[in-house]
């Protein structure tokens, strides 16, 4: 799985859903080899957010947790 550019609230009409964006294709990016380089930008109010999981992401009908680089944890155990 790659990595999204960052993660972004799209709010429809009625629905709102949490969805990755990529600024570049994600297929000849860079696979992640491992849970924690799933990470990336939150939109800048969500730092107290740590991560968000995604059923079906890209289509691969597999799940996908994705880290906040803005969390304090995180950057507390250097892992962003």
């Amino acid at each position: 799985m790659t990595p999204p550019s960052r993660i972004v609230l799209l709010k429809p009409d009625y629905l709102q859903s949490i969805v990755p964006l990529w600024l570049s294709n994600p297929f000849i990016q860079r696979k992640a080899r491992h849970f924690l380089e799933m990470k990336c930008d939150f939109p800048p109010n969500w730092n107290q957010l740590i991560g968000v999981r995604i059923h079906d992401y890209s289509g691969d009908r597999e799940t996908a947790t994705i880290l906040n680089t803005a969390h304090p944890i995180l950057k507390a155990v250097s892992l962003v």
